[in-house]
C-alpha cells in the first residue's frame, strides 16, 4: 500500500480538523438557540403563573388581545407566557398547550380553533388541576371554566341580514373563511346560512378557506370573481381576509360591481384605505381587546374561588356607510 506524501496528510489532517470545528460551532449554536427559546422568568415574584395560547403569532389581531392580557395581567401581579406559532398551524398550537399543561401553569387562556382537537386536551389540563378558560373560539362540551369572545353565530346572523338587505334578495355571494377547523369561523359561516336559506334567490357561489392569510385571501377574492362574474357580494370572516378582498376588488376595478363585507376590530387595520374607495362597504367589528381583559379578570375569579359566568360575550358591530366613516377617520 503506497504510503501518503505529507502533502496529503496535511490536506485530511485539515479535514479532520474543520469536521470536528464544524460539530463544535453546532452544538454550540443549537445551545445557544434553545436557551434563547426557553420562557423568560418574570422580574418579580407573581402571584400566578398563566400561559396564553393562540393562533398566529404574525396577526395583529392576537396583538390586541394580548394588549388587554397585558393590561389585566399587570394590574393583578400576573406574569403570562405567551404562546403561538409563528403562522396558523393548528397542530403546533395543539403541541404548545401540551407544553403549558407539562410545565404546570396555574391556569391557561386558549383560543380553542376547533372544539373536536381542543377538547380532550383541555380536559387533561383540567384533571391535572389548571383551569382553562377560551377565548374567541369555544369548546363547550370540554371542562374549561368558561368562554370569553364574540357570540359568533349572532356575528354571521348580522352578516346573513347585511348581505340580503344590500342584495335586496337576490344575488350571488363569494365567502372567504379564515379555517374550516376554527369553530368560531364555522359559526359565522352558520348564522350566515341559516338567515340566507330565508332568500332562495340569494346563492353562496362559493365558500373558500384562506388559513387566515391575507395573501391567500386576496389570491382567492381574485379566482372568485373570474369564476362567477354574476357575483355581486364578497364576505371575509376573518381579520385577515377583508384587506386581501379589497385588495382584490381594487385590482380589478370591482368597486361599484362588487360590495364586500369584512370581518375586522379595533382600528381595522388594513381596511381603512380602501373605505373610502368602496373597496369595502361594511365591517362586522369586534373587540379583541376586551376580551383579553375579560379572559384575565374570568380567571383571576376562578384563582379566588369565586363563581363565573361559563360565557361572557364581548361587543360586536355592524358598521355601515357613515358610522364605517367615522370610525375610519379617527
Amino acid at each position: 500500500m503506497r504510503r501518503l506524501s505529507l502533502t496529503e496528510r496535511a490536506i485530511i489532517l485539515h479535514i479532520v480538523l474543520l469536521v470536528t470545528l464544524s460539530a463544535v460551532i453546532f452544538d454550540q449554536l443549537s445551545q445557544i438557540k434553545q436557551i434563547s427559546e426557553r420562557p423568560q422568568a418574570p422580574a418579580f415574584n407573581p402571584l400566578h403563573h398563566f400561559a396564553f395560547v393562540y393562533q398566529d403569532e404574525k396577526n395583529p389581531y392576537w396583538d390586541a388581545v394580548k394588549e388587554g392580557i397585558s393590561q389585566a395581567a399587570d394590574n393583578s401581579q400576573v406574569y403570562f407566557e405567551y404562546l403561538g406559532p409563528e403562522a396558523s398551524d393548528m397542530v403546533e398550537q395543539l403541541d404548545l398547550l401540551n407544553q403549558a399543561i407539562a410545565s404546570k401553569v396555574d391556569g391557561i387562556i386558549v383560543q380553542a380553533m376547533s372544539e373536536e382537537a381542543f377538547t380532550p386536551i383541555i380536559d387533561k389540563a383540567v384533571e391535572q388541576g389548571i383551569p382553562v378558560v377560551t377565548i374567541d373560539s369555544d369548546a363547550p362540551r370540554s371542562g374549561r371554566i368558561g368562554y370569553v369572545g364574540s357570540d359568533n353565530y349572532h356575528a354571521g346572523v348580522l352578516a346573513g341580514r347585511y348581505i340580503a338587505e344590500t342584495l335586496k334578495g337576490q344575488g350571488e355571494v363569494g365567502i372567504i373563511i379564515g379555517s374550516f377547523h376554527a369553530t368560531s369561523q364555522r359559526e359565522r359561516l352558520k348564522g350566515m346560512q341559516d338567515v340566507l336559506r330565508e332568500y332562495p334567490a340569494i346563492r353562496i357561489a362559493a365558500a373558500v378557506d384562506s388559513n387566515a392569510n391575507r395573501f391567500l385571501a386576496n389570491s382567492l377574492a381574485a379566482q372568485l370573481i373570474r369564476q362567477h362574474p354574476s357575483m355581486t357580494m364578497i364576505v371575509g370572516t376573518s381579520a385577515s381576509d377583508g384587506p386581501g378582498i379589497a385588495e382584490a376588488i381594487t385590482r380589478q376595478g370591482k368597486e361599484e360591481a362588487i360590495h364586500s363585507l369584512a370581518f375586522s376590530f379595533g382600528e381595522m387595520p388594513g381596511l381603512a384605505p380602501h373605505i373610502p374607495t368602496g373597496a369595502i362597504d361594511a365591517v362586522i367589528l369586534e373587540d379583541p381587546y376586551q376580551m383579553g381583559a375579560k379572559a384575565v379578570e374570568m380567571m383571576l375569579h376562578v384563582k379566588e374561588g369565586l363563581p363565573v359566568p361559563p360565557s361572557v360575550h364581548t361587543q360586536v358591530r355592524l358598521l355601515t356607510g357613515d358610522q364605517l366613516e367615522r370610525t375610519e377617520s379617527r
